[in-house]
């Protein structure tokens, strides 16, 4: 397993996995993922860096979070490890057993710790012929002009049955939105 901290003299590097989520496991909370991706690093025989304590836990982050049930394509994760004790790794080997909708597009090792702000996101949304429907052409445009003239673009989120509605303007987070040939 990891170690159980890290010494002032010991060296650390940074491990970054860039991975896709896919299918059931898209339905994995933060948490679960989290936990996941602990345990493929633990049989891959990554020495992790654990942090100190009386509840020592290893020093892993996902730098944005994804949502409960939103397939993703570019998640990241960033974990402290051991200065020189990773060989060429793949956490997600095809076919293993978490292969059954994860799997890592990059690997890194970066020789300081490293921390990731994360500066944009982008999302697809499919839209089943989006070119038949007039009202959602009108609407698309709308948003578009909204966005190129700042104006705010509001949305409606609820919080349960009866929980209360609240108006939050998301048209500082949007740069741009596009048709793809798609949708």
């Amino acid at each position: 397993m990891g170690t159980a901290g890290v010494s002032s003299e010991q060296k650390t590097q940074t491990l970054v996995i860039t991975f896709g989520i896919e299918g059931n496991l898209c339905y994995l909370s933060h948490h679960e993922t989290v936990s996941m991706l602990q345990r493929a690093l633990i049989r891959a025989g990554v020495r992790l860096v654990y942090s100190q304590g009386f509840n020592p836990r290893p020093r892993l982050s996902l730098p944005l979070p994804r949502a409960v049930g939103v397939r993703s394509d570019c998640e990241m994760l960033c974990a402290l490890v051991e200065a020189g004790r990773i060989r060429r790794i793949d956490p997600f080997p095809a076919g293993g057993a978490s292969s059954g909708g994860v799997y890592s597009s990059d690997i890194r090792l970066t020789d300081t710790k490293t921390l990731f702000q994360p500066v944009a996101a982008t999302y697809r949304i499919s839209v089943s012929d989006l070119s038949a429907d007039a009202k959602i052409q009108e609407a698309m445009s709308r948003l578009r002009e909204d966005l190129a003239e700042h104006r705010p673009v509001e949305i409606e989120r609820v919080s349960g049955a009866n929980g209360p509605s609240r108006i939050r303007d998301v048209g500082p987070y949007l740069s741009t939105i596009e048709q793809g040939p798609t949708g």
